[in-house]
């Protein structure tokens, strides 16, 4: 059985920042682990809202168990890859920043170990793990 390092998104969803200097003091709650994703939104007025877009601070979003590729490293904060997300701004997947404390390394990680089922006809790729398995 072949055993891989995979870095794993460990929130329920994680915000992909054009620049790890790209948080506001507004978006704690969305940097946080574990992430309070409604307290964030709820706490964005209109105009802190369109300034995530309009001064290009949020690039995509990724949910828990997501794999990512990790390319670089600064500080607290990590610069990846999602290879499930195509992008014109990288041929290996969506590039963005991220917390690094909203990852986990699972160094075990170890597909033959889970039932698993890749549907190869959607856009993006899904993978069902079955059984009662936990990432972590």
């Amino acid at each position: 059985m072949e055993k891989n390092p995979k870095w794993l998104v460990d929130v329920a969803v994680a915000t992909l920042w054009t620049s790890y200097d790209s948080p506001r003091e507004i978006d704690r709650n969305a940097i946080s682990h574990p992430v309070y994703v409604e307290d964030w939104l709820g706490g964005l007025t209109y105009e802190t809202s369109l300034e995530l877009c309009n001064k290009n601070l949020v690039q995509s979003q990724v949910l828990y168990g997501e794999e990512l590729q990790v390319i670089e490293e600064k500080g607290e904060w990590v610069h990846v890859i999602v290879q499930s997300q195509s992008s014109s701004k990288d041929k290996r997947g969506y590039p963005g920043w991220m917390p690094k404390n909203q990852l986990i390394l699972r160094e075990d990680w170890a597909m033959d170990e889970s039932s698993v089922a890749v549907i190869s006809e959607k856009e993006q790729p899904f993978i069902l793990i079955t059984e009662n398995h936990s990432l972590h």
